[in-house]
C-alpha cells in the first residue's frame, strides 16, 4: 500500500512546513510591510519565509518564530547604506474616510513608530503582540503607538476625537 505524497514528502516526527507557514506568514509579511513598505517588505517577507523553510526545524521550536524570522527579513534586505523611500499602496476602490496624504505621512514616521502604529491601528495587532515581534515591552509600544497618532494627528491637521 503507497502512502499519500503528503506524507511521502514529509518524514514522520518533521516540521509540516505548509502548516507552520500558515501560522507564521501572515502576521510576518505584515510586520515586514509595515516597517519597510510595500515593495521592500514583499521582498523581506521572501527571504525570510525561504530561511524559515531550510531551518524550519530549529525556527519551528521558537517561542516567537515570528520575531526571528522579522530579523531575518530586516537583515536580508540590509544591502544599501542609503535608507530607500518606505512606500504604501492607496487602498483600493473607495473607502469610506481615507485621507489621500495619511499613506506619506505615515510613511514619513520613524520606524519604530510606523511599525508599531500600522500593527496596532491598522492590522489589529496588541501592543504584547508588536512588543514580542520588536523586542519592545507592552509599555513601549503603547508609547509608540501615542506617539506616532499625535504626530500624525498633527500631521495631517485632525483633531483627537473625544469618544
Amino acid at each position: 500500500m503507497t502512502r499519500p505524497i503528503e506524507e511521502a514528502v514529509t518524514p514522520p516526527g518533521a516540521v509540516d512546513f505548509d502548516a507552520f507557514a500558515a501560522r507564521v506568514s501572515a502576521p510576518l509579511r505584515q510586520a515586514l510591510v509595515a516597517s519597510f513598505g510595500i515593495d521592500r517588505g514583499a521582498e523581506a517577507h521572501a527571504l525570510a519565509m525561504a530561511y524559515g523553510f531550510e531551518h524550519r526545524e530549529r525556527i519551528a521550536a521558537l517561542d516567537s518564530p515570528v520575531a526571528y524570522l522579522f530579523s531575518v527579513g530586516r537583515s536580508q534586505t540590509r544591502v544599501r547604506r542609503k535608507p530607500l523611500p518606505v512606500l504604501y499602496a492607496e487602498p483600493a476602490g473607495d473607502p469610506p474616510e481615507f485621507e489621500p496624504a495619511l499613506a506619506g505621512a505615515v510613511a514619513r514616521l520613524p520606524e519604530k513608530q510606523r511599525l508599531a502604529v500600522f500593527l496596532v491601528v491598522g492590522c489589529g495587532w496588541s501592543n504584547a503582540e508588536v512588543g514580542r515581534l520588536a523586542g519592545k515591552s507592552e509599555s513601549t509600544v503603547r508609547a509608540l503607538v501615542q506617539r506616532a497618532l499625535t504626530r500624525l494627528r498633527r500631521e495631517l491637521h485632525v483633531e483627537e476625537s473625544s469618544s
